[in-house]
């Protein structure tokens, strides 16, 4: 009987690890159970660990998977252990996730982006978003009470045309000068008071 190449034999023990079973194996590569059988023993002896891979292997394959399948599973697993999280919470945040999505009318993916687009208007604006409607509330109750305020003035500016005989044009300039006036004062007092020291000194 011919040597099977060294290469088909690590093809067919890879094949064995992935889960293919010896007579699976037998019909895709046309060799003997017997022959099969050795090779697997054989590479099984170099390294213990192999016969913990097929045992594996034997499990994904019962659950319809790959062992390429598997890696990628292996890496997300080192990730959520390196964030300090478990698999059920991670697997609970992608429930309650899938399933908020799904209220709003949106894939995953939007929904993520949403949740990222809250984070940073938080940090930006320092305002927690829970907070934003009290916040509207309280602002515009403020509104409400100067509207409320501005008509009682403007009732009493009406009121004091009359009584005094001003037009109200007037008055509603006066009020809105009032402030520039006043600085003007005090500028004009701070002008003056150093030349009137001086003024007094040169008096005496």
């Amino acid at each position: 009987m011919r040597p099977i190449p060294y290469d088909i034999k690590i093809e067919i023990f890879r094949r064995y690890l992935e889960g293919l079973s010896i007579p699976e194996i037998n019909i895709v590569y046309n060799v003997s159970v017997g022959t099969i059988f050795s090779i697997i023993k054989e590479e099984i002896k170099k390294d213990e660990l192999f016969q913990f891979f097929i045992e594996i292997a034997k499990v994904i394959k019962k659950h319809n998977l790959s062992i390429y399948e598997l890696i990628p599973a292996i890496f997300l697993n080192s990730k959520i252990i390196k964030l300090g999280l478990s698999s059920e919470f991670f697997e609970k945040f992608l429930e309650l996730a899938d399933t908020k999505s799904f209220r709003l009318d949106m894939n995953l993916e939007q929904f993520l982006t949403k949740i990222n687009d809250i984070i940073e208007f938080e940090k930006s604006t320092k305002i927690q978003i829970h907070d934003i409607l009290p916040r509207i509330e309280k602002e515009k109750k403020e509104l409400d009470g100067l509207r409320r305020e501005k008509e009682v003035i403007e009732k009493e500016i009406n009121n004091s045309c009359g009584d005094i005989g001003l037009p109200k044009s007037w008055i509603l300039e006066y009020i809105q000068q009032k402030p520039l006036f006043t600085r003007y004062k005090e500028d004009k007092e701070a002008f003056f008071k150093p030349l009137d020291l001086a003024t007094k000194r040169n008096t005496r």
